[in-house]
């Protein structure tokens, strides 16, 4: 598993993911997995999003976090 930081890649309208090699993951899609580090650690998670409904890109079960910027492990 490599670990990087989430980031909104405008150029192609999804999250991606810079590793601290500077290489980036290629663009995640919807059902993507990955952990994501909380509070409480490393915990596994899945990136979605929500047409129609304004809400964008969201983690499950981490709804309504501030995606950009996230520390990530994939």
């Amino acid at each position: 598993m490599k670990e990087g930081r989430l980031f909104y890649d405008a150029s192609t309208g999804r999250f991606d993911v810079l590793f601290e090699d500077g290489s980036k993951y290629g663009g995640l899609h919807c059902g993507n997995c990955f952990d994501v580090l909380t509070g409480a650690g490393w915990k596994p998670t899945r990136i979605e999003y929500a047409h129609g409904k304004n809400e964008g890109w969201y983690l499950i079960e981490h709804r309504g976090q501030v995606l950009d910027g996230l520390s990530v492990r994939i």
